[in-house]
């Protein structure tokens, strides 16, 4: 390496050996791959490396080998978030701050951290990290089924207001106080956009039909470079202890449907209900596929990998 002066200004001449230059520029390449959770480039002419299993990940992050840790593994791909051990570790640790699972049976607690590591890795996707309190209260607007979930905790709950004054300063102020929590917190998480340059929005409501009441969480992706990109998700669960729960995806052209059903329906049951959709959305039953679900977050942890763009074609 020389350093020569022209007109007072020190100018740097690289005189490295091309060979050096080829490794540097293959080592960047090398660890652009690696933080982007990408095989690594072999010698031109070969076949890419094939990529980790999924306990050699855990492992190679220091997650404990479960299913929460692949989990947030696949939420944090979902978000293009870095397999950084140290940003792994953190969402899991987040998981564990509050007491949102205390008391639960384990298949409820299961349920209910995945809900929230779901929405710890959505957090830090747009560079933040919630308290324990705000990060249960995000939980419960992606999860529709959280509520179903904490059901008879919530009558033991109503039973002890209704000894009070409905109409009391307390109840008011606390249900008051409930909502605009709500809505602050995901008014402003819906406007930050994620690192990524995506924006995830989360809009939840509730509906009422013959008396039974409905609880949605509608889940969007906006890729705001490329709108034809856009995802979305409509998650639907009925506030019994039926458990039951439909999970809508649909493509930014209306065109393809995936539907995840609990509890599953298959034969004429599931052909007449492709054949209602087909009728209410007006799209083609050939492209609407019925499958049953096999995990809370299909959408998100990609258990329905390119399934705005891929439809199984067996219903």
């Amino acid at each position: 390496m020389k350093i020569s002066n022209n007109a007072g200004q020190p100018k740097i001449h690289d005189t490295a050996p091309k060979q050096v230059q080829q490794k540097n520029q293959n080592a960047a390449l090398a660890a652009k791959a690696a933080s982007a959770n990408i095989a690594k480039p072999g010698p031109v002419g070969k076949p890419l490396a094939p990529a980790p299993s999924m306990p050699s990940l855990l492992a190679a992050l220091g997650l404990q080998p479960d299913k929460l840790s692949a989990s947030i593994v696949s939420f944090a791909r979902f978000f293009s978030l870095p397999l950084k051990p140290h940003l792994m570790a953190s969402i899991r640790q987040n998981v564990f701050a509050g007491q949102a699972f205390d008391g639960s049976s384990p298949e409820i607690a299961a349920k209910n951290k995945e809900a929230l590591a779901l929405a710890a890795a959505a957090a830090a996707a747009k560079g933040l990290e919630l308290k324990a309190e705000a990060l249960e209260i995000f939980a419960r607007g992606i999860d529709p089924d959280w509520q179903g979930r904490q059901k008879h905790k919530r009558k033991g709950e109503e039973k002890n207001i209704q000894k009070e004054d409905i109409l009391s300063g307390h109840c008011l102020g606390k249900k008051l106080s409930e909502f605009i929590e709500n809505t602050v917190l995901l008014k402003i998480m819906n406007r930050i956009p994620g690192k990524n340059g995506k924006k995830w929005v989360i809009i939840p409501f509730k509906f009422n039909n013959s008396g039974q009441e409905f609880n949605v969480s509608m889940r969007i992706l906006i890729d705001e470079n490329n709108l034809s990109k856009s995802q979305l998700a409509v998650d639907i669960a009925e506030n019994d202890e039926a458990g039951k729960r439909w999970l809508f995806l649909l493509d930014e052209a209306k065109t393809k449907l995936i539907v995840h059903v609990q509890p599953k329906i298959e034969g004429k049951k599931a052909l007449s209900f492709t054949k209602k959709l087909s009728g209410m959305l007006e799209i083609p039953t050939e492209c609407i596929s019925i499958r049953t679900f096999a995990d809370s977050f299909p959408f998100e942890s990609g258990n329905s990998n390119k399934l705005l763009h891929k439809i199984d074609e067996s219903v």
